[in-house]
């Protein structure tokens, strides 16, 4: 588990965004076929945290 630490109320939108995108994604059709890899909602949440670690380095300081 990764810990992201304290998000800012833009972030805190920025990660539902990301988190309803990939769970979104991993019910469409053809990631449910038998050999597609099975995400649970917490691998959704921890790729979410890992898109907000990515977006601090790439961006520091949010803008707002």
């Amino acid at each position: 588990m990764t810990d992201i630490g304290e998000m800012t109320e833009r972030e805190s939108m920025a990660w539902d965004a990301y988190y309803c995108s990939i769970v979104a994604m991993s019910l469409h059709p053809g990631t449910t076929r038998e050999n597609a890899i099975k995400r649970s909602l917490a691998d959704c949440a921890q790729m979410a945290d890992e898109m907000i670690i990515e977006r601090r380095k790439r961006v520091p300081k949010w803008p707002g």
